[in-house]
């Protein structure tokens, strides 16, 4: 079975710690007929976003898993077409089995998010699982206005309120946060009346705020929330301007680390007290609410992302005749990833829009490789002995010593191992100590 991710990347501006490919509708060169041309734009996009499922469908199976539309602002793109999109995959995919929809949106427009949701709700009530994605990103006042986010910590916690009360009951809400640290230590964003944190532990909300994310947290209303630490990327306005202005890496300015782990920590532990378990590195949810498609991915089951600079991947299994074909696949490949164009005029138009010069074949040792890496991201076991010949000579000393310093749990019977919340915090720092550069 395949999973299917589209991104349609239409904003009312870009925040500034964002990296992605989008079209923020605010630098759109303004003339006479400004929004005829942003219609315009968003009917193309979509015609081409049509053109390439269906030729998707037509080399893969056709059987779907799961399906994650990621956008910025909801109604830039207007629920009209929106929901076309979503209507022509259901049609077009085989979704029998479908395990879950999920649409990523920001909070903002309020109202009209909130009639997009029940609409939404009551449209797809025969779906198993309906799950929506909404990027919070911070209940501090200072870093939504340094960001660009257009609402406050008031407006979010009346919204959250109401959006409570239309929950239907195949429906699943998940809130994304992000640790920030100390905005006082972060020149690109300091203010002058910024006061200091409130307690002793300098956690980095104020009261009022911590209060209500722990009520939030603790009343079931939420199923799930991804919390993510702050890095800065090309293509994110703080990034450049932090190189402008100083010349230095973003870390060298957002380098408070004991602030931003601080936080981190404190909203994890937030989210383990009221019974949400750390299923990925970065998601944590209630007991049978965790995101399916997001373990598709961790899992390396096959998926297609259909979007301009998208990459997909493919498994031995679901690489039929016609499909290596079409990806230049020889018979000793046991895995293939590609990816879209990287140019808007290209991908509007091209018929055949996967780049060939950008694909990635994966043979048995590599595929290992990557199974591991991502698999130890996860909350499942993994049997050491099926990736000897990935591992480092010394890995069986390596991992008594992380099982002895808490880093993760090994079974001496199943020969498993399993990481923990503290490997987790510092995964990407240690994994590179137990795999093989190949």
């Amino acid at each position: 079975m395949l999973s299917l991710y589209i991104h349609i990347p239409f904003c009312a501006h870009k925040c500034k710690y964002c990296s992605f490919f989008v079209l923020p509708e605010d630098q759109v060169e303004y003339s006479e007929n400004h929004q005829d041309s942003l219609d315009r734009m968003k009917d193309m996009y979509l015609n081409e976003l049509i053109k390439e499922q269906q030729k998707r469908y037509e080399l893969l199976p056709s059987e779907i898993k799961t399906i994650y539309i990621w956008w910025g602002t909801p109604f830039q793109l207007w629920p009209e077409r929106l929901f076309s999109l979503i209507d022509t995959l259901l049609e077009t995919w085989d979704c029998e089995y479908l395990e879950e929809l999920t649409i990523e949106l920001n909070p903002d427009p309020f109202d009209e998010v909130l009639w997009f949701v029940r609409k939404a709700q009551k449209k797809y009530k025969h779906l198993f699982r309906l799950r929506f994605s909404f990027g919070i990103q911070s209940f501090d006042d200072r870093i939504l206005k340094a960001s660009g986010r257009n609402y406050l910590f008031n407006n979010l916690k009346n919204w959250l309120r109401e959006l409570a009360q239309i929950k239907a009951i195949n429906t699943c809400y998940n809130l994304d946060f992000m640790a920030f640290g100390n905005p006082e230590k972060h020149a690109l964003y300091w203010v002058a009346d910024t006061p200091s944190w409130v307690d002793e532990e300098r956690l980095p909300w104020w009261s009022l705020q911590r209060d209500f994310f722990e009520k939030l947290m603790s009343s079931w209303v939420i199923d799930g929330s991804s919390v993510y630490t702050l890095e800065l990327f090309p293509w994110s306005d703080w990034y450049y301007s932090a190189k402008k202005k100083w010349k230095l890496e973003w870390w060298a300015i957002f380098s408070d680390e004991e602030t931003l782990w601080q936080e981190f920590q404190w909203i994890t532990d937030q989210l383990t007290q009221q019974w949400f378990a750390r299923y990925e590195i970065s998601n944590f949810a209630l007991a049978g609410k965790r995101s399916l498609h997001n373990m598709v991915y961790w899992n390396m089951w096959s998926y297609v992302w259909l979007w301009i600079q998208s990459s997909s991947f493919l498994s031995w299994w679901e690489l039929n005749q016609d499909v290596r074909e079409y990806l230049w696949v020889t018979d000793d490949v046991t895995g293939v990833r590609f990816k879209n164009t990287s140019q808007w005029k290209q991908y509007l138009s091209q018929e055949k829009k996967v780049d060939s010069k950008n694909y990635e074949h994966l043979w048995e040792t590599e595929l290992k490789q990557e199974a591991f890496i991502l698999w130890l991201r996860t909350d499942r076991w993994v049997v050491v002995s099926e990736y000897n010949a990935i591992l480092v000579d010394n890995a069986a000393d390596l991992i008594e010593q992380f099982v002895e310093e808490w880093y993760m749990t090994y079974s001496d019977d199943t020969k498993k191992l399993i990481l923990t919340d503290m490997w987790l915090d510092v995964y990407n720092a240690l994994i590179t100590e137990l795999v093989k550069s190949i």
